[in-house]
């Protein structure tokens, strides 16, 4: 038996079993909202970490030389890059444990790649992968045309 509900705030009169199915639309669009926010937030989290050349140069630059240290002007002078640039990306790093700061000398702070970041680890296993792979095709393809 269907109970009338009036909901004041809309002027809308709706049977109690119609609303049971309202409630019900509300919380798969809920739901649905819930998973797009996540989904962007995945995409967000990796634009913020990788998303400008300055993030990327700097990043590639310290995995090249993993046992080095470098000052910010160091990063700035053999990538070309901004001081502003890379300080930013340095402290996106830092934040989230990439980039490691070893010492400091004065003012200056030495930074170097964190090889035991998850994040490092991540990153560099998808680089092998995608070195396999790329192999692979090519020797695939050099051994059909022979």
């Amino acid at each position: 038996m269907c109970v009338k509900y009036e909901n004041k705030k809309n002027n809308e009169k709706r049977g109690e079993c119609a609303m049971a199915q309202y409630v019900v639309e509300i919380k798969n669009e809920e739901k649905i909202e819930k998973e797009k926010n996540e989904e962007m937030t995945m995409e967000s989290l990796f634009e913020e970490l990788f998303g400008t050349k300055a993030k990327v140069r700097t990043f590639i630059f310290l995995l090249s030389h993993p046992t080095y240290e470098y000052t910010t002007q160091d990063i700035v002078k053999y990538t070309g890059l901004s001081r502003v640039s890379v300080s930013q990306a340095l402290k996106k790093f830092i934040e989230y444990g990439i980039v490691e700061i070893t010492r400091r000398v004065g003012r200056a702070e030495f930074y170097r790649i964190n090889v035991m970041s998850p994040i490092v680890e991540a990153y560099d296993l998808m680089d092998r992968k995608i070195t396999e792979y790329i192999i692979k095709k090519e020797l695939s393809s050099s051994v059909q045309a022979v």
